[in-house]
């Protein structure tokens, strides 16, 4: 079984170590257990609730109201939003049917067929990332077991690399160079993947130095490679620094390169000095042609 701290549950769910306190204590919204020395931690299934709770807060619930309902209507509740969310297309549906039942040949059948219909671009900021949302809804709602969600997660990977490595980049790469990572406990690279691929389809040159990429490995690469851009993707909140502060010190260590943060993380973000953060599926496309957010 996982253990959490009260600080990773705070980065993992958005929701302040303070705030997380008073909801255990006057809504018992959580009951940790403790280590020695008193300090909380929290198991896999705490994670769950805790995201299924944000989930509704979010969703406009009062966290009083959220409280005083059971598992199965906080579930129920899940469902609806499953039912009206934006994840209802045939083709999200149909892939995630074919995700429930490990069927890999129907996977490639309607995954073949959604990249006719959009291109491989459009066929992941119109599906794939949909789908992912709604993977993760279905996770907290206790819809997909691990396995199953691994198996979508690298099929998806699996699809990316094979796409990438089908693109013909220009013999004569276009100037700029990008060095491509996620931070130190983000292992999430999918999007990243997806990033660097339209890099290389619009002919820019990128060093891929993929997830949980730590601060000595990323100096190390700069050094040898010099890139103009250091493109970070942010997932979740699993990085030891917290996402703004970690952004700023690349910002104040690599001045000479231009700083790009991209995910739903980075999304969240006020704007920062130094840092572009590609917040819309335009901007994404926009830079990949011509390095600009």
């Amino acid at each position: 079984m996982q253990q959490f701290s009260i600080k990773t549950m705070e980065r993992l769910s958005g929701i302040k170590a303070h705030t997380l306190r008073i909801w255990e204590q006057r809504y018992g919204i959580l009951k940790p257990m403790r280590m020695v020395g008193n300090h909380r931690y929290y198991s896999n299934e705490d994670l769950k609730t805790l995201l299924r709770v944000v989930f509704l807060y979010e969703k406009g619930y009062r966290i009083g109201e959220i409280a005083r309902f059971s598992e199965i209507e906080i579930k129920n509740l899940l469902d609806l939003e499953l039912q009206k969310g934006d994840f209802a297309g045939v083709n999200i549906l149909a892939i995630v049917e074919a995700v429930m039942e490990l069927e890999e040949e129907k996977m490639d059948r309607i995954f073949d067929r959604v990249t006719r219909q959009y291109g491989f671009a459009g066929a992941f900021l119109e599906v794939v990332f949909p789908l992912l949302n709604y993977i993760g809804l279905l996770w907290m709602s206790d819809k997909m077991a691990p396995v199953q969600e691994h198996f979508a997660s690298n099929f998806i990977i699996r699809k990316t690399l094979m796409a990438k490595n089908d693109v013909e980049c220009n013999k004569l790469p276009k100037e700029g160079k990008v060095m491509m990572f996620t931070p130190k406990g983000e292992f999430h690279e999918i999007g990243l993947l997806f990033m660097n691929y339209l890099l290389c389809l619009n002919g820019f040159r990128a060093v891929y130095l993929g997830a949980n990429v730590d601060i000595d490995t990323i100096e190390l690469y700069y050094k040898k490679n010099r890139p103009t851009h250091l493109f970070v993707y942010l997932t979740g909140n699993l990085q030891e620094e917290e996402p703004r502060e970690y952004l700023q010190l690349l910002v104040r260590q690599y001045p000479e390169a231009v700083v790009v943060a991209c995910g739903i993380v980075a999304r969240e973000l006020l704007d920062i000095p130094g840092c572009r953060i590609l917040r819309k599926k335009e901007e994404m496309l926009q830079f990949s042609k011509q390095l600009v957010g």
